[in-house]
This record gives structure tokens, sequence and C-alpha cells, in this order.
């Protein structure tokens, strides 16, 4: 398996995103959720499929998106795997392989009004991270990721060394793109 610095940075961003935003998905939200979509048995809500293993965030950690009611859905795997960190409604008409599009999925704008009249339901709307911060803990999350920068920038510049001692292929991955 293939290590990747920009994967692990881009996973501690993730992390911190998440951390740093509302986590409140518990039993009771997901029998709202059945219950909203109310389909027997449950399906994922992109394509249809009754194969659903996944709660997926509509809009995405990534993206602001929080772990609340409004903004999980469930999903087959091969929507979740397909929408990646996509917003949902681009991407259930892009051409990108696995979304409803691509699949030929017939009835995609009734599954997207459906969805976004669950968000619409329960008052879901994005908060975006610096809107979530007071002006001490943004000054914070800005010097710690100046910080995760540089820790970034070190270790491709370690494995650099290590390479031209050793001539050795490591399985790390280095990254041309060391902006956290």
């Amino acid at each position: 398996m293939r290590t990747s610095l920009g994967f692990v940075f881009s996973m501690l961003e993730r992390s911190i995103t998440d951390s740093l935003s509302v986590r409140q998905f518990g039993e009771s939200e997901i029998l709202q959720v059945l219950a909203f979509f109310d389909t027997d048995p449950p399906e994922c809500a992109f394509c249809g499929s009754t194969n659903v293993e996944r709660w997926d965030h509509l809009i995405p950690v990534s993206l602001g998106g929080e772990t609340v009611l409004g903004n999980m859905v469930l999903a087959c795997r091969k929507c979740d795997d397909s929408k990646g960190q996509r917003p949902f409604e681009q991407w259930m008409e892009s051409s990108v392989p696995g979304s409803p599009a691509s699949r030929g999925v017939a009835d995609r704008q009734l599954k997207r009004k459906r969805i976004k009249d669950y968000q619409a339901s329960f008052g879901y709307a994005v908060r975006p991270l610096p809107t979530r911060l007071v002006a001490g803990e943004q000054a914070r999350l800005d010097e710690i990721r100046r910080k995760a920068r540089e820790v970034r920038s070190e270790l491709n510049q370690l494995i650099i060394d290590f390479r031209k001692r050793t001539t050795l292929q490591t399985d790390v991955v280095l990254d041309a793109d060391p902006s956290l």
C-alpha cells in the first residue's frame, strides 16, 4: 500500500474541519431520516439502490458540511465512492464514473428535489468553518495550519534527501502541493 503525504495531510484537514463541527447524528436522527424518505426497504438517496451500506454527507465535510440531520443520507457504496467530496447536485448530473447520470438513473430530478426537500425540512444550511469560530480560535487554527505546512515541507525534503542518499524507492509518494 502506497502512502501519500498529500493524502495524510488532506485527512488531517478533514479531521480538523470535522472536529470543529457539530456532530449530532445518532439513533433518533437516523430514524427521522428513514421516516422522511419512507422507503421499505431503505434506498440510496441518490440512485434508489436498496443495497445501502453507508451514510453520506450531502455537503461534504471538506466544504463545511456537518454530521447532522438534514445533511446525512443513506447511500450505496457505488454512489458514496463516486461522489467523494463533490456537492451532490453537481455530482448527480455529472459524467463522473458511478454517478447516477453516468449509470442512467432515470428519476434524478425527482431524487434531487426529494433531497433538497429533506434539507429544507430539517432547516439544514451549510456553516463554513470560519463562521463557526471566534477570532481567537481562527487565529489559532491559522497558526496550526501554518505549522502543518512547515512539517509537510520538511517531510518532503527528508524524503528527497533519503532517496538521494539511498537511491531506494520507498512507499511514500511525494506531493508537489504542500498547501495542507
